[in-house]
This record gives C-alpha cells, structure tokens and sequence, in this order.
C-alpha cells in the first residue's frame, strides 16, 4: 500500500545524501 511512496521516498533521500557528499568531497 505504501511500497510506491516508501520507494520514491527512499529514492530522493538516497539522491540527496549522493549530492550533499558530492558537494563536501570537492
């Protein structure tokens, strides 16, 4: 029931921590 907004969910913070440690690793 909640699979699709877990799954979205769990897509963009995976995004966001990928950018964030991009950004301190320059």
């Amino acid at each position: 029931k909640y699979n699709m907004f877990a799954s979205r969910a769990l897509s963009n913070a995976a995004r966001t921590v990928s950018e964030t440690t991009y950004t301190y690793s320059r």
